[in-house]
Formats: C-alpha cells, structure tokens, sequence
C-alpha cells in the first residue's frame, strides 16, 4: 500500500514538472524574440547549439535549440544535446519546478549535472530567474531569485505578452 501512494506522488510531480517545462520552453522562445536581455544572453552563444533540461532517470525532458539568434522550443528534442543539464530525480526537479526552490540554491545544493559548456548553462539560468521574474508574482519570485529587477513598463508588458500570447502560441 506504501509503495503505490509513493508512485502516485511521484507521477503527480512528474506531470507538473512536464507542464512547468513545456510552459518555460514556450515562454524562453518567446522571450527570446522580443526581449533585448534574453537576445544579448543567446547571442553570446555558439549558432546552432542544442540544450536540454532533463530529470533522471527517466524525463520529463525539455530541448531548444538557437537558430537564427533566437531560441525554439523543441519538447522532448533530441537525445545528443551540446549542454545538459539534468536534476538529479523528481523531487529535486519539482523543488525548482514548483517555485519551491531557486535554481541557485538546487545548483548549490548539487541537485543537477551539467554536461557541457559550462558558460551557456550559466548564461541560462540567468535566463530562466528572468522567466521567474516574467512568470510569478513578485511577492513569490523575491523568494527564487537573488535580487529582483525592477521591470520597465515596456517589461511589464513583455510579461503580459509572454504569459498570454507566448506561451500559447510560442511567438
């Protein structure tokens, strides 16, 4: 009886892990075209390159891959990515997922691996506290990130826009 309550936890935090991740890829694309903080990120980075985000052992997954000066959201994406970054199990992935936990404090707490270009997976985390900062209230993202940005007004509609046309959509 202990063991399926258990497997049931963990597939409820699976599904929301997958849902965060399909949502942050949609909102990174979009941002990606229209932000000039996540544009000057991805232009430092090599054309062409691949990264994921995963959960070991077995997913959920999230791929993108920079064409063009921009970044596409690519779902599972392929298997053979330039950077990886992977959460050690579930629980880990839901933490920073779930806005338990800031990615700082899961990478200092040595909850993923990274498998790649060292730099990129830097310049994405500064990406992803940006989509913390886009995507939860401020009173929530105060407790993910190190330091809040005070948002311009053209922001505060890029937030807008993201959450209701970017991440539908991923434009």
């Amino acid at each position: 009886m202990m063991k399926k309550t258990i497997s049931f936890e963990k597939r409820i935090k699976k599904i929301i892990v997958k849902i965060v991740m399909f949502v942050l890829g949609k909102a990174i694309q979009s941002a990606s075209r229209w932000d000039s903080i996540v544009r000057h990120e991805v232009a430092r980075w090599p054309d062409n390159l691949t990264f994921a985000l995963d959960v070991l052992p077995w997913g959920p997954r999230m791929a993108m891959k920079k064409q063009k000066g921009r970044l596409k959201y690519l779902g599972d994406g392929p298997k053979e990515v330039d950077l990886l970054i992977s959460f050690k199990n579930i629980e880990c992935a839901f933490l920073v997922f779930a806005g338990l936990m800031g990615t700082e404090q899961g990478a200092a707490e040595r909850r993923t691996i990274v498998k790649g270009n060292l730099a990129v997976a830097l310049s994405l985390i500064r990406i992803m506290n940006l989509m913390v900062v886009y995507l939860y209230p401020k009173f929530w993202s105060q407790r993910l990130v190190k330091r809040v940005p005070r948002l311009s007004l053209k922001q505060h509609a890029l937030r807008v826009y993201i959450i209701l046309i970017g991440i539908p959509t991923g434009i």
